[in-house]
């Protein structure tokens, strides 16, 4: 009953991850590159303080990281599968019979 929306909205987003990979980043390079120019903002230094910190102890403890990303992907597909129809609505389309119709 979804699935030609299930497949247009699959498409529609394997499209957009296309465009913004391919042809957004040219343009912006295009049309931006020549009025760009650096400014320090501390909010965006002290991000990035913090993920160069991150950054850094992942690749000192590799073993750790990929073994902790693993559990978090077999986690979430273990859970996964507990997700089922409870925000579908019901449909009852073959309970009411043409009697019941007539009567009302």
């Amino acid at each position: 009953m979804f699935s030609p929306l299930a497949y247009t909205l699959g498409f529609l987003l394997l499209d957009a991850l296309l465009y913004t990979l391919t042809y957004l980043d040219t343009c912006v390079v295009h049309f931006c590159y020549a009025k760009m120019c650096e400014k320090h903002n501390p909010i965006v230094n002290f991000f990035d303080r913090i993920v160069s910190v991150g950054f850094e102890w992942c690749y000192r403890h590799k073993k750790i990281s990929i073994l902790a990303s693993m559990l978090f992907l077999g986690t979430t597909l273990f859970s996964a599968t507990f997700l089922g129809t409870e925000f579908l609505p019901q449909l009852n389309e073959g309970l009411v019979g043409r009697s019941q119709i007539a009567d009302e």
